[in-house]
């Protein structure tokens, strides 16, 4: 096996504060196979951390229907207070798919950055992002990348990106994806790309073929929706993370409907769990190989997150540990998670 799953399992020792006895926990640590970064697993705390992740539905319904009067992405307000493409790049100034609407992000984070609005409801809870709506995206997303790519072929560097709720980063409560294409590319993708091609030339195989192939044996592998296959990461960085594959296919312009439907319905039954466990804000990013050429060495990738609930006074799941230490923390192990999750994925 080329691939190896590190794991290093300790023990903390505490006197309980209500009898003075010892008491041990179990903290686990976890490199990811690929980049080495370290996850702490911890099991069984799961019970402890569950209420927040839950959301105040009463606050959170308040503060959402208080934003619905200035909300640019409401059907009222939508087609006049968005910018619009420059006609170089569309002439129409937006993209209609279904439902979904497609323009440029009022405040660019890259060279290319679109936005798109989901649905015309303010608010959604996770089970209610439908399939066909993620479909509709993805294809207005696809259209914009491979417009700027024939606009400038220098943009070859693309990500798709879900924030829903403020804990999530999101400053808009109303559902949308973003879409970015850029010159430099993204750090994280770049990281992968270069390790893939490392992992490549010194075993010979595809590192994301060969994941696969280990993991459809292992109590992580959820299931597979065509040629996506859907999985817990063996070091995962955040609570009920979810990693999708597409072996074979590198970059987001190689995708055809097939996959986009695949990627829908994934997405569509992780929400749904989501939505059951009692979590409304989440991330979604989509990791895409280089536009210009397909990579052998590559797979695109998609990583779905949980992110803490929305509540007032609420806390933020990203604490020095992550955000300074750039290490992972989980409650409850990928393992268990699979468990949950692969009844979903039955069949297909």
């Amino acid at each position: 096996m080329t691939i190896h799953f590190k794991r290093y399992v300790r023990e903390a020792e505490i006197l309980e504060p209500a009898t003075g006895k010892p008491a041990k926990q179990v903290v686990e640590y976890r490199r990811d196979p690929l980049t080495g970064d370290l996850s702490t697993v911890l099991p069984g705390r799961l019970s402890y951390v569950k209420r927040f992740f839950e959301s105040d539905e009463e606050f959170l319904k308040g503060y959402a229907e208080k934003s619905k009067t200035n909300c640019p992405f409401c059907p009222t307000r939508l087609m006049n207070n968005v910018p619009r493409f420059p006609p170089s790049l569309f002439v129409e100034g937006f993209i209609k798919v279904g439902e979904t609407v497609t323009f440029p992000s009022l405040f660019a984070h890259a060279e290319y950055n679109a936005v798109t609005v989901l649905s015309p409801s303010h608010l959604l809870r996770p089970s209610e992002f439908r399939a066909e709506t993620l479909f509709d995206a993805l294809k207005a997303s696809s259209t914009y990348v491979r417009r700027v790519r024939l606009h400038d072929p220098a943009a070859r560097y693309v990500a798709v990106v879900v924030n829903y709720l403020p804990p999530a980063g999101s400053t808009v409560i109303h559902p949308h994806m973003q879409t970015l294409a850029t010159s430099v590319g993204f750090q994280r993708i770049m990281r992968m790309m270069r390790l893939s091609r490392r992992y490549w030339r010194r075993n010979g195989r595809n590192y994301w073929e060969n994941l696969i192939e280990e993991e459809q044996g292992s109590e992580r592998y959820i299931g597979r929706i065509g040629g996506l296959h859907v999985l817990a990461p063996f070091a995962p960085s955040s609570l009920f993370e979810v990693d999708m594959v597409l072996p074979g296919r590198s970059s987001f312009i190689e995708l055809e409907d097939e996959e986009f439907a695949s990627i829908a319905t994934g997405v569509e039954r992780v929400l749904d769990f989501y939505s059951e466990a009692g979590v409304w804000s989440f991330n979604l990013a989509l990791y895409s190989g280089p536009l210009d050429q397909r990579r052998e060495d590559y797979a695109l990738s998609l990583k779905v997150t949980a992110r803490y609930g929305f509540r007032e006074g609420y806390v933020s799941d990203v604490w020095g540990l992550r955000h300074l230490l750039d290490q992972g923390e989980v409650f409850e192990s990928p393992e268990e998670l699979a468990e949950k999750l692969r009844p979903r994925f039955r069949g297909g």
